[in-house]
């Protein structure tokens, strides 16, 4: 197995930091994450593309946990999220601290990350960021 380096730690904190941010709980440990994605064979495929690997939560819902994960690809990913609910008239809201750091991530982060990242449509990033500008003029 691959020895972890110091990039691979700032990409467990980013992976945590991003949980926190969305609100979900992250109770593995850099160990265990790592050695997650050790056995998935996919480390070097991971990222928030369609075809790039994430770490995807059993019923879309519950902590980032050693019980509660699986890897699989962001586009498998999005299809069972979407088949697990409602989507239609149900928009996710997203606490006012989540609004903030959205709109702070938004200089150096695309739109559609962003969407992906808080999952919410991209029309809901854009409102948001609208409605920040408008309140700072």
């Amino acid at each position: 197995m691959q020895q972890p380096t110091k990039q691979d730690k700032k990409k467990f904190s980013q992976h945590k930091r991003t949980a926190k941010l969305r609100g979900i709980e992250f109770n593995l440990t850099f160990e265990q994450w790592w050695n997650i994605w050790q056995a998935s064979g996919h480390y070097h495929e991971r990222g928030i593309k369609g075809g790039q690997y994430v770490m995807g939560r059993y019923g879309d819902t519950g902590p980032y946990d050693v019980d509660n994960i699986y890897i699989c690809t962001r586009g498998e990913n999005y299809d069972y999220a979407r088949s697990l609910k409602s989507w239609a008239g149900s928009a996710r809201k997203l606490t006012p601290e989540q609004e903030a750091q959205l709109v702070e991530l938004a200089a150096t982060t695309t739109k559609k990350d962003l969407a992906d990242m808080f999952g919410v449509s991209r029309p809901t990033v854009y409102k948001i960021l609208k409605r920040q500008r408008s309140s700072r003029v």
